[in-house]
């Protein structure tokens, strides 16, 4: 038996619920999806209820080897700021996609967030793949990544792009 409490900063409107996630006493866990449960909430005096909007993206440094962290600042367009969270998930060619959390850094007025170069991510171009952002009163904005923020690797693994080559075949 578990309780989700409605409060007053939660918008107005029809909410669906996505999964359920149980955890037992000593922590293990497990999440159903559960797309089909809808339920509404009136009375809320949240006034917030538009995602919010990417303004401005940046990263520094571009060029990095094992060692240096690179900092992503996203300025973001929203009523809610105080609370804002996000993720970002860049890849590169050969290698694992990498998550960034993003927090909101309320001295600069930035999503900010860091990723530790380490020897074993693919040398080459890490490309945003996806974005998702949230803000205080829990509006989303998902979507596909901001894709001129890149970083270049030195110094990390080597991928392999060469073809494969055929030497013989025994029949």
């Amino acid at each position: 038996v578990g309780d989700f409490v409605i409060s007053t900063s939660i918008p107005n409107g029809t909410w669906r619920t996505d999964s359920i996630r149980f955890k037992d006493g000593v922590g293990n866990e497990t999440q159903v999806n559960v797309r089909d449960v809808t339920f509404s909430v009136s009375g809320s005096t949240a006034l917030d209820t538009s995602a919010p909007v990417v303004e401005s993206a940046s990263v520094s440094p571009i060029d990095v080897v094992p060692g240096n962290t690179v900092l992503y600042k996203i300025k973001i367009n929203d009523e809610s700021l105080v609370g804002s969270s996000g993720h970002l998930y860049v890849y590169a060619e050969g290698s694992s996609e990498k998550e960034v959390n993003l927090t909101y850094n309320a001295s600069s007025g930035y999503l900010e967030g860091g990723l530790k170069i380490t020897s074993d991510m693919a040398n080459g171009a890490w490309r945003v793949t996806d974005h998702y952002l949230i803000d205080g009163q829990g509006n989303r904005n998902m979507q596909p990544g901001l894709f001129y923020l890149y970083f270049n690797v030195t110094g990390g693994r080597e991928i392999d792009t060469s073809n494969p080559v055929f030497n013989s075949i025994n029949l």
